[in-house]
């Protein structure tokens, strides 16, 4: 008589990924350039209608 005798086995393959981050830090510049007018009537203006003075 024969006995049947089963050994059995098992294989886990892992696949593993290794993220390495470079981490940077850029830096921008910008210029910004503003200019202001100012209106002044001296007291020789002719007498008119003037919205700026």
């Amino acid at each position: 008589m024969f006995v049947p005798v089963v050994h059995p086995s098992h294989t886990t393959n892992v696949y593993q990924k290794n993220y390495k981050y470079m981490h940077s830090f850029s830096h921008t510049e910008s210029v910004v350039c503003q200019e202001t007018h100012q209106h002044f009537c001296a007291p020789s203006c002719p007498p008119r209608p003037r919205p700026w003075c």
